[in-house]
C-alpha cells in the first residue's frame, strides 16, 4: 500500500466564501490539493488542483472569472503562507 500523508494548510477567503486548502499526497496519485467551502458548516468542494492545474467542481460557480479567481486567491493564500513559514 502507499503511503498517504494528507494536512490541512489553511483557510483563506474567496467571494465572501471561506475556503480551505487540504493536501493529500501519495505515491500513486502525488498531489493534490482540495479546496473546500467550509463556512456553511460543512466541507462543501469549490475545486481540486492537480498538476498545477485547477479544478472547478460541480458547487463552484460557473460564471466566467471563477477559475482565475479562485486560482489567484489560493495563490495569494500560498504566498503568504510560503513568507509566514521563511
Amino acid at each position: 500500500m502507499a503511503a498517504r500523508t494528507a494536512m490541512i494548510l489553511g483557510t483563506f477567503p474567496w467571494r465572501h466564501m471561506q475556503i480551505e486548502a487540504d493536501m493529500i499526497a501519495n505515491e500513486v496519485v502525488g498531489e493534490a490539493i482540495w479546496l473546500n467551502r467550509v463556512d456553511t458548516g460543512s466541507a462543501t468542494p469549490m475545486g481540486i488542483i492537480r498538476d498545477n492545474h485547477l479544478y472547478l467542481m460541480t458547487f463552484a460557480p460557473t460564471d466566467d472569472l471563477a477559475t482565475i479567481q479562485l486560482r489567484a486567491a489560493f495563490n495569494a493564500f500560498r504566498a503568504e503562507v510560503s513568507e509566514l513559514a521563511s
